[in-house]
């Protein structure tokens, strides 16, 4: 497992992801397929924010997924996506902890925060098997899960 800096060519796969129904189902913010311009300009701003890193998972040379870290305030919030067929094998565990060891060395310690779905048993595992701890959220369908670094 390998992770690369995003680039503006990753638009196409990274809208996918984000629109497949097993991504959509678990989106806070998200109910409904994005459009092409809409995430487009997203992704330029987000590449443009120098508090939001976003990294392709490669598994050898195949994109499998992604992973973003973006600061708002005093917390780093987290985002994964591992296509199906990359599951199981512990590779959303290893690009979390590299994007975090990578945000950590760019921008210093920080709070780093998952918000996770009740139903979404999945990350819920990941987070915690990664030293995320679950907290009060104040959301009867959304937990939070804090990390503490520094």
């Amino acid at each position: 497992m390998l992770l690369r800096p995003a680039v503006s060519e990753d638009a196409d796969i990274l809208l996918s992801w984000v629109n497949s129904s097993e991504s959509l189902k678990w989106k806070q913010n998200t109910n409904s397929p994005i459009s092409p311009s809409q995430h487009d300009k997203w992704l330029r701003n987000r590449l443009l924010d120098s508090n939001t890193q976003i990294w392709i998972v490669l598994q050898g040379a195949l994109p499998v997924g992604q992973v973003r870290l973006e600061r708002q305030s005093d917390i780093v919030y987290t985002d994964i996506y591992i296509d199906w067929g990359a599951r199981g094998q512990g590779i959303a565990s290893a690009a979390l902890e590299c994007a975090i060891a990578k945000y950590k060395s760019a921008h210093g310690n920080h709070v780093f925060c998952a918000i996770v779905h009740v139903e979404n048993k999945s990350s819920q595992k990941l987070f915690i098997k990664n030293r995320f701890n679950p907290i009060e959220s104040g959301d009867a369908d959304w937990l939070k899960y804090i990390r503490s670094e520094g």
